[in-house]
């Protein structure tokens, strides 16, 4: 028995020769990008293979004479550990596993002149490089997130890592360096300084659970105690979807309960009993070794995020689709491992897991978190209605104490809104029901100091009283009725208001303003509204109006948007995802239709100037044309795409020259190609040792630009790739470009935060400068567009904004509204509405006459303004009108 139950493993990283390892898609995808020198990292969640398939893929290149070294930063210690310890250790490492020679503590001691990290850069160009003077060097670096526990920032390693990958411009032996790295973490959690660069060099690999075909080598394994194997197998794929730990346990359950017995035919229902009384039924004591607990110690471990997290995934539970806008909040949930993205959508990745972390179990830990959950509930059963449900008094202030550190759901917010607007209500009705009791008391004692000689006065005056303060009683109960019913309607109106301002301080304008239109509508319902009120309705409704510039907002990628684009006309819209899909609107934000085709994220889309055909390029190192009919004037793909295939890694960029016959794409294996609309190539250039991240035609058709990593913009003449000229001056990575509509000025984006505009030195010139350099964003700066009269410019960045500048360099409004990092911009070809796609999933629509107009070109001050009808005339001191 014992033979037969040590062929699985569960937990721990499977050794090479181990008979279970079941080899999957990202092992060949990691094996590759490796070999031809990429960098790569896989951020997944635990226990999904990981450190498995980094023994493998080291196992591999081995035999291909790499020189591999893998280091564990666990094993360099996080609690107590100074940063010179830290970095010495790393260094040490790749002394032990690289074998090399010499007296490593008298070279580190040597160099202690220079910082941690600068040590350490030395030792990878003056040791490492030096002493393997030929062959090819791959560092593993596993559980990359252990970083986030040190006591100091380890920033400055990834801002290393960056530097070897920029090294490869200028010197060539840093192109026989690569770096693998393996962890639970997203890029943008490595770089803690957010005034630092994110960490965003190299290949992501994703590593995803066993599919049937790639397991069944694990049906071998589970004869001779099973007959059956390959169904039985299929009946664990049911409960674990493919997860390898899971996947493993299983296996191994089977083969120890079934032994000493052989052939057993095994069928589903005697697997769904041995799941559910060995892994869901009281899981907490049996969950060994650990899996379903480092789980829901993910999903716990950050309180401002709990509640949120658990609240996307209640409703994942109840069947309903979810698109997170929150890219942060989707990647914690991929990192917990317990929902994956299939087809785009995000899902549970098992049944087991569905079992495990129920409703009762979510419903358990949202109890804990929130101090305002009974009641919280009770309102929701209520459909909202129940205000006797909502706080009060001090409940009320200890919650609004609670809720200001967390990031709640929109249905929190509202409980909360609504609870304050119910306890001011009930407060003024409280200061007026003192009132009246004060002057009742007045009355009282009024009559108490009536004379007996007036007796029959008082007398008549009391009965007088008696039948005035039944009349006034009956009136008072009649309009208390009244006023109760419009306090209630006042306070509707007024929790719409308020909650339509914590939308609006959240910069979501659009929604903001819906609500304040619900407000007002509720308001104009009141015979009588309360003054405070009103000015309260009023006062939200005229702020979101003359603010709002958000048109619309399209919502259907189930993962970020990075390329958008209006048709010709201006009717249809078109988005490229990293859900691996394009997607056609109508420009009214109508969803037309879905394009599969790519088998990997979308990065740029493109219709051509006749509207005949749409051009995409993707991650899987293509790129497509895809022919369009208009039935009907509905935009259709006419037939299958023309694929171009040519490019050796992530296909970037996609440009369609003016007369709509030649296409140029630019890739990360920093090759440019020039193509013409049937899919032949025409051109290859290598323009750039780094990736190319963007390219361009100029309108003239002449000339092809190109913006790279290595932080340079290279212009070729199209006819011939020739080089004729290289423009220097970003201090970063070069992101995006555009030409203004007559072709007389090149504008460009950067990872140093801003924008510059360049100009030819003289009529048809091949000698460009640069003239202005435009500043404000806080964050890299991803895209740029001209307007269709190239007075405006148009950018992107991932500080969540977008900015309109004039031509000449003046900023002159933010647009605000998503909720992560804009991606890319395009102007309607009326110039009146703009389009931009982000990290959050959706595609936004803004209006450009809300936007206020700049007129400039005076001299001085201006000191007189007059307006007649359609013309402003204005007078300065520099002696013009």
């Amino acid at each position: 028995m014992s033979a037969i139950t040590t062929f699985f493993q569960v937990g721990g990283s499977l050794h090479v020769q181990n008979p279970t390892y079941i080899k999957r898609q990202a092992d060949d995808y990691l094996y590759e990008g490796l070999t031809r020198g990429e960098f790569c990292y896989i951020f997944n969640t635990r226990q999904i293979g990981k450190s498995s398939l980094r023994v493998r893929t080291k196992h591999r290149l081995k035999q291909d004479e790499v020189r591999c070294a893998s280091i564990d930063l666990t094993n360099l210690g996080s609690d107590n550990v100074t940063a010179e310890k830290w970095y010495m250790g790393i260094a040490a490492e790749l002394w032990r596993s690289l074998k090399l020679v010499g007296n490593f503590q008298q070279w580190w001691q040597q160099q202690n002149s220079l910082s941690d990290v600068h040590r350490l850069e030395r030792f990878m160009k003056d040791v490492v490089l030096r002493q393997i003077e030929t062959e090819r060097v791959v560092i593993f670096i596993d559980e990359i997130d252990s970083v986030l526990a040190l006591p100091f920032a380890a920033d400055d390693l990834f801002t290393l890592i960056r530097y070897c990958y920029n090294q490869r411009v200028d010197n060539p032996n840093y192109r026989r360096l690569s770096f693998a790295l393996f962890g639970v973490a997203t890029p943008t959690d490595l770089c803690q300084n957010p005034n630092r660069t994110p960490f965003n060099i190299g290949t992501a690999i994703e590593l995803r659970g066993f599919t049937l075909e790639e397991a069944l080598p694990l049906s071998h394994y589970l004869a001779p105690a099973v007959s059956n194997s390959v169904e039985t197998l299929q009946y664990i794929l049911t409960w674990t979807n493919g997860q390898p730990f899971l996947t493993q346990k299983i296996c191994q359950l089977v083969v120890t309960r079934l032994a000493p017995r052989t052939d057993v035919y095994v069928e589903q229902p005697w697997i769904d009993g041995l799941v559910r009384s060995q892994l869901i039924r009281n899981w907490e004591s049996q969950d060994e070794p650990p899996h379903l607990r480092i789980i829901q110690d993910r999903l716990l471990s950050r309180p401002q995020l709990t509640s949120r997290l658990l609240g996307c995934y209640k409703k994942l539970l109840s069947s309903h689709s979810l698109t997170l806008e929150d890219n942060h909040l989707r990647e914690e949930l991929l990192l917990s491992g317990l929902i994956v993205k299939q087809v785009g959508q995000l899902t549970i990745h098992n049944q087991l897991y569905r079992k495990v972390f129920n409703t009762h179990w979510v419903e358990s830990h949202l109890a804990r978190l929130r101090p305002y959950s009974q009641a919280f509930e009770a309102w929701i059963q209520s459909e909202q209605q129940d205000c006797s449900r909502l706080l009060r008094g001090q409940s009320l202030i200890e919650a609004q104490t609670w809720a200001e550190d967390q990031q709640l759901s929109d249905l929190d917010y509202k409980f909360l809104a609504d609870s304050v607007a119910v306890d001011r209500q009930e407060v003024q009705q409280a200061l007026e029901s003192e009132r009246l009791k004060e002057l009742e008391a007045k009355l009282e004692a009024q009559q108490r100091n009536v004379t007996l000689q007036r007796f029959l006065i008082v007398g008549m005056g009391i009965a007088f009283l008696s039948i005035t303060s039944i009349a006034m009683l009956a009136y008072r109960q009649s309009r208390q009725t009244m006023l109760t019913r419009q306090d209630n309607q006042n306070n509707q109106a007024l929790s719409a208001s308020y909650y339509s301002e914590a939308l609006y301080n959240r910069d979501d304008r659009l929604q903001s303003l819906l609500e304040s239109l619900r407000a007002g509508l509720q308001l104009q319902r009141l015979p009588d509204p309360q003054p405070t009120v009103k000015q309260q309705v009023e006062q939200t409704l005229r702020r979101t109006m003359q603010s709002i510039t958000e048109a619309n907002q399209l919502r259907g990628h189930r993962a970020p948007v990075y390329g958008v684009g209006f048709s010709p006309d201006g009717k249809y819209l078109a988005s490229a995802s990293w859900d691996n899909t394009l997607k056609l609107w109508y420009a009214s934000g109508r969803l037309i239709t879905t394009l599969s085709g790519h088998t990997n994220a979308v990065w740029d889309v493109d219709f051509s100037p006749d509207g005949e055909y749409l051009v995409s390029a993707s991650a899987d190192a293509t790129a497509k044309i895809w022919p369009i009919s208009y039935d009907s004037d509905i935009p259709t793909i006419a037939a299958p795409p023309i694929t171009l295939r040519s490019h050796q890694g992530r296909v970037n960029s996609v440009d369609v020259s003016l007369d709509g016959q030649t296409l140029v794409t630019g890739g990360e294996d920093g090759y440019l190609k020039f193509w013409d609309r049937t899919g032949k190539l025409l051109l290859d250039i290598q323009a750039h040792e780094a990736s190319i991240n963007q390219v361009a035609i100029s309108p003239d058709g002449f000339m092809l630009v190109t913006a790279s990593e290595d932080q340079t913009i290279r212009l070729w003449e199209a006819t011939t790739g020739r080089l004729l000229d290289e423009l220097r001056g970003h201090q970063g990575a070069v992101y995006g470009l555009a030409f203004s509509p007559n072709g007389s000025t090149l504008a460009s984006t950067s990872d140093d935060k801003t924008i510059k505009l360049w100009q030819p030195n003289s009529y048809n010139s091949s000698d460009w400068s640069e003239t202005i350099t435009l500043e404000g964003h806080q964050d890299r700066v991803w895209n740029v567009q001209f307007s269709p009269d190239g007075r405006q410019i148009a950018s992107t960045s991932w500080d969540h904004t977008i900015k309109l500048w004039t031509s000449s360099g003046t900023l002159v409004t933010t647009f605000k509204g998503h909720d992560a990092g804009t991606w890319n911009v395009d102007f309607s070809p009326d110039g009146q509405v703009l389009v931009s796609s982000s990290d959050d999933a959706t595609v936004r629509l803004w209006r450009l006459d809300k936007v206020p107009q700049i007129l400039h070109g005076y001299g001085g001050p201006v000191t007189g303004l007059a307006i007649n009808q359609q013309t402003i005339a204005a007078g300065s001191w520099d002696n013009t009108i």
